[in-house]
C-alpha cells in the first residue's frame, strides 16, 4: 500500500508520489491522516469529470455535525468550501465580481508596491545571504489580501502578525494549536471589527461590496459574510506563500542566462509563468469531497457518502490529458476564485526578484531544504539565498 498523505515531502517527492499513485490505479482505497477510510482518484478524465459532477458535494450527505470537507468552528463553516450546491451557487455568484479579472488587474500596483517594499526591507546578513521565505514570500500574500479586503492601519498590522503566526507552526504537531488557535481567533476578530467599521463607513473594497449584499439585498447571512472574508484569507494565503517560494527555488536552479532572457521578453515570460503554476504547485489534492451516489471508477465501486480525494497533481501530469486544460486551480463550480490574483502575485514577485538580483543563488538545493511538515502543502520552511 502506498501512503498518499506523507508529511514533509519536497516538490520532487510529491511529483514522484502522485505519478506512482496514478500508475497504481485510477481509484485507490486509503486511510487519511485522521484515520478515516477514503478514496484517492488519480486520472485526468475521472478527476476532471468529478470536479464538475453536481452529485459530488463538499459536505458529507446525512453526515454528523463536524463532517464538512474543511474543519472550522461553526461561525466560520458557512463558506464556499463547506456548502451544498444550491447555497454554493448563491454565495459564489456574490463573491465572483470581487475577483473578476478586470478588478484584479487594478490590484497590480498594490502587489508591486508590497513586493518592492519587502525587498527594500530584506534582512541581509554580512555575507550577502537572506531568507526570502521570512522576508518576502511569507508576508506578501497577507499584505495583499488585507488591502484587497479593505483592512488597513492597526487592523492590518494585527492581521499580518496573526498570519505570520499561522505560517510559523508545524501543522503536524498537535501542540501547535497553542499558536494556531489564538492566531486564527485574532484573524476572525479583525475581520469582525473591519466588517463593523465598513458598515458605518463603506469604501471601494471587497468587504464593503459583500456588506451591501448582506444588508441591502439580504443575499448573505451574517455567518456567510464573515466566513467568506475568512475563506479569502485561508484559501489565498498559504498556497500563494509556497507557490512563490517554490517558483523562486525552481527558477534558481535553471540556466540563469535563459531565465533572464525570459524575464525581459513579455511573451516568453507569460508562457514561463503558466508553466511555473504547474512546476511550483504547492498543493496536490482538491478539498475533500463526498459522492451522493454510487461511483464506479475503473474497476472500483465506491459506495455513496465516501470521502474522495481528487489528485490534481496526478491528473494534470496524466499523459492522457493531452492538450486539455490543467487542473492546478480546479475546474467547474469550485474553480479557485482567487486564481488570477495568485498568478499575478507569482508573476510580479518572481520577476521582481530576478530583475533585482540577477546573480542570486540558493544556498542549498531546493530539494534539500527542510520542507513544511504537511501533506496538504509542499514547500520549504526557509528559502536561504545568496543575493550575489
Amino acid at each position: 500500500m502506498i501512503d498518499p498523505f506523507p508529511l514533509g515531502s519536497s516538490l520532487t517527492e510529491a511529483e514522484q508520489l502522485h505519478e506512482q499513485l496514478r500508475k497504481t490505479g485510477p481509484a485507490l482505497p486509503a486511510t487519511d491522516p485522521d484515520g478515516h477510510r477514503v478514496w484517492v482518484i488519480t486520472r485526468y478524465d475521472d478527476v476532471a469529470g468529478l470536479l464538475v459532477n453536481p452529485r459530488i458535494v463538499n459536505v458529507r450527505p446525512d453526515g454528523p455535525e463536524g463532517s464538512p470537507g474543511l474543519k472550522l468552528p461553526p461561525a466560520l463553516a458557512r463558506n464556499l468550501l463547506n456548502m451544498m450546491p444550491d447555497d454554493h451557487r448563491r454565495v459564489r455568484a456574490l463573491a465572483t465580481p470581487a475577483f473578476a479579472r478586470r478588478r484584479i488587474e487594478s490590484v497590480r500596483g498594490i502587489v508591486q508596491h508590497h513586493v518592492d517594499e519587502l525587498l527594500d526591507q530584506l534582512d541581509v546578513s554580512s555575507d550577502g545571504t537572506a531568507d526570502l521565505m521570512a522576508g518576502l514570500t511569507s508576508p506578501l500574500p497577507a499584505c495583499v489580501i488585507a488591502e484587497v479586503l479593505g483592512i488597513d492601519g492597526d487592523a492590518a498590522a494585527r492581521f499580518r502578525a496573526a498570519a505570520a503566526d499561522v505560517m510559523s507552526i508545524d501543522p503536524s504537531d498537535r501542540a501547535s494549536n497553542a499558536v494556531r488557535v489564538p492566531a486564527m481567533t485574532t484573524i476572525v476578530m479583525v475581520l469582525l471589527e473591519v466588517i463593523a467599521d465598513k458598515r458605518a463607513n463603506p469604501a471601494d473594497d471587497v468587504i464593503s461590496e459583500w456588506i451591501a449584499a448582506r444588508d441591502v439585498d439580504d443575499r448573505l447571512t451574517e455567518e456567510e459574510l464573515t466566513s467568506l472574508a475568512f475563506l479569502v484569507f485561508l484559501a489565498g494565503f498559504e498556497n500563494s506563500v509556497y507557490q512563490i517560494a517554490n517558483a523562486i527555488g525552481v527558477l534558481s536552479e535553471r540556466d540563469r542566462a535563459e531565465v533572464l532572457v525570459d524575464i525581459d521578453d513579455d511573451a516568453r515570460w507569460r508562457n514561463l509563468v503558466q508553466q511555473l503554476i504547474l512546476d511550483a504547485a504547492p498543493g496536490s489534492f482538491a478539498i475533500r469531497r463526498f459522492n451522493l451516489d454510487e461511483l464506479v471508477v475503473g474497476s472500483q465501486v465506491i459506495p455513496p457518502g465516501s470521502s474522495l480525494y481528487l489528485s490534481l497533481r496526478a491528473a494534470t501530469a496524466d499523459p492522457a490529458r493531452g492538450n486539455r486544460p490543467d487542473l492546478a486551480f480546479g475546474r467547474g463550480p469550485h474553480y479557485c476564485l482567487g486564481a488570477d490574483l495568485a498568478v499575478m502575485q507569482l508573476d510580479i514577485t518572481v520577476r521582481s526578484v530576478f530583475r533585482r538580483y540577477p546573480r542570486m543563488q540558493l544556498v542549498t538545493p531546493l530539494d534539500s531544504l527542510e520542507p513544511r511538515r504537511s501533506w496538504r502543502t509542499h514547500g520549504p520552511q526557509r528559502l536561504p539565498v545568496n543575493l550575489g
